[in-house]
């Protein structure tokens, strides 16, 4: 738990410094509330981290220590400006203590509930031995020989990668989920705490509803628990999407904005364009995001050839770092995408690649040829539907979109409303992205709550837009001394359960498991015995055949190829 603890102040100095760094100096436009433009900064900042952790595995391994230097350079380096240093000042000055012992008691719940042993079956398959890879050697040549699931580039394996290597024993794979999970629930009890006082916009209760919505599933889901305590991106890209869906809705509200227009800055519709382009980088399910993204800011800027052209360049280097590892690693800028492949030594053969790929979204891949004289496309979706319990609730979030989707219709059809309309898109295009191109609820669920959440949302917003007795009264209430005592009490209580946890200094470790060392050609590898590797000694994987090294004088370091026994 302390070292969870520490390492979340460390991510959250780091990325609230980058993230306000580039509100204030490439944005024209501000955000009025101060609460808003730390939650916006801790993302943005999230974001640059985890690109920039890329960026640098190209060329080094993301060891502890140079986790660690890179982190306190971009505090030290935001610091020197006096903009941000009257951020920071402003910043203290708004904080009550009611809403510090919050934030504590939030913190301290996570750290109880997150530092558990990781045992999400995907981080064993894959999601450990990219972080090992990106850890003790940066990216490497044609890995994906080795283990076709490391072939998919993720920055968020190169966040977590200084903080959950040896020096851990590779027991804090849950570290940066958990922390990007407090941050949405901080960004829940601020637009809680507006509800309660009557200050709360469409984007306050977009956010209240989105994250209830998430925290109930949470809540039943066994699988989104195991997710939560991993190295999974899926995590991420849900809540980025429902954060991308928030920054849409406080760009159209003027009232939420202080403008100072400048051709040389950017408007703040460049922001969802910043986080789709982000999360893309995370995982490439997020593309529907992307896509939307671009779209509203090519809308709002149409008629700013400079702005435009500046934030596509913008974009463009955000995205060319997971393009060129993944050019790296497997010979495909968007594997397991077999759009734009090489042919270079360092490759799977195409169809190898495409056969990959069809794993994860064919549903004649999955179920098999349907009987004869069935309706091919009923009889798939009833397996599919019949084969596990999760595939029945996203039909049954898809169903609900669709029938907030037409409520929202209705209801706004007549007001015009441009980030609602903006929003329903991107909820209505990533259903049909996940369902043609891998149907799980993973994959889709933050595009699954778009539209119930800013259905609720509006709801709220119309028949809680005006304080009532109620609420004045919790108004008047929030401060007293009786609130602040039931809030230290309860931190006591949480804090006193943690010392006599015994993940007190670090999480639970991983379950012992037993490989087999094998060699093929030139190349030694750990095969295990149940198929998943885990945090095992590289390179790991359960057969690897027609590959030898690169360069035998740098080992598996130098990279691997492809051999044509």
């Amino acid at each position: 738990m302390i070292y969870f603890l520490l390492v979340w102040l460390l991510l959250t100095m780091a990325s609230y410094l980058l993230g306000t760094f580039i509100l204030k100096s490439h944005f024209s436009q501000s955000l009025k509330r101060m609460g808003d433009r730390v939650i916006l900064a801790l993302w943005l900042g999230v974001i640059i981290l985890a690109n920039l952790f890329l960026v640098i595995s190209l060329i080094l391994p993301l060891s502890f220590g140079v986790g660690i230097v890179i982190i306190i350079g971009c505090i030290f380096l935001c610091l020197l400006s006096s903009t941000i240093r009257q951020e920071i000042i402003l910043l203290k000055s708004r904080l009550s203590l009611n809403y510090l012992i919050i934030i504590f008691i939030l913190t301290w719940l996570v750290a109880l509930f997150t530092t558990k042993q990781v045992t999400w079956i995907e981080s064993g398959w894959y999601h450990y031995s990219a972080m090992r890879w990106l850890s003790e050697f940066g990216v490497v040549q044609g890995i994906v020989l080795t283990l076709k699931n490391l072939g998919i580039t993720s920055s968020w394996f190169a966040l977590i990668a200084p903080f959950n290597g040896q020096i851990v024993e590779f027991r804090a794979g849950a570290v940066i989920n958990s922390f990007i999970f407090l941050v949405t629930l901080v960004h829940l009890s601020l637009s809680v705490w507006r509800g309660l006082r009557g200050k709360a916009y469409l984007c306050d209760w977009f956010a209240i509803s989105f994250s209830c919505l998430f925290l109930i599933y949470l809540a039943v889901s066994q699988e989104m628990q195991l997710i939560l305590i991993s190295l999974s991106p899926d995590l991420p890209i849900a809540l980025l999407i429902g954060m991308t869906a928030w920054a849409i809705l406080v760009d159209r509200d003027q009232d939420l904005m202080i403008s100072k227009e400048s051709i040389f800055k950017q408007n703040l519709s460049f922001v969802p364009f910043l986080l789709g382009t982000g999360a893309v980088t995370i995982k490439l399910s997020a593309a529907p995001l992307l896509l939307i993204t671009g779209l509203f800011y090519v809308w709002q800027e149409k008629k700013s050839i400079g702005r435009l052209t500046g934030g596509i360049l913008v974009i463009g280097l955000l995205i060319l770092p997971i393009l060129l590892v993944g050019i790296k690693t497997s010979g495909c800028p968007l594997y397991p995408s077999s759009l734009f492949c090489l042919d270079v030594p360092w490759s799977l053969a195409l169809e190898d690649t495409q056969e990959f790929a069809s794993k994860t979204s064919s549903l004649e891949t999955w179920f098999g040829e349907p009987p004869v004289g069935q309706n091919s496309r009923l009889w798939f979706i009833t397996k599919w539907v019949t084969s596990r319990s999760l595939n029945l609730v996203m039909m049954v979030l898809a169903l609900l979109s669709l029938v907030s989707f037409i409520w929202l219709f209705q209801m706004l059809r007549k007001r015009s409303p441009q980030g609602q309309i903006w929003v329903s898109a991107l909820g209505l295009l990533g259903i049909i992205f996940i369902f043609l191109q891998g149907p799980l609820i993973r994959f889709g669920l933050g595009y699954l709550l778009i539209l119930p959440a800013l259905s609720l949302a509006t709801f709220l917003e119309r028949k809680l837009i005006l304080k009532n007795k109620f609420l004045t009264r919790l108004e008047g209430v929030q401060n007293t001394r009786k609130v602040q005592v039931f809030f230290l009490l309860l931190l006591g209580a949480l804090i006193s359960i943690g010392l006599t946890s015994s993940n007190l200094l670090l999480p639970s470790p991983l379950a012992s498991k037993t490989f087999i060392q094998k060699q093929v050609n030139d190349v030694i590898y750990f095969s295990p015995l149940d198929g998943a590797c885990w945090a095992s000694a590289l390179p790991c994987s359960r057969s690897i055949n027609q590959v030898r090294l690169r360069n035998p004088d740098l080992g598996i370091q130098g990279g691997f190829e492809r051999t044509h026994e």
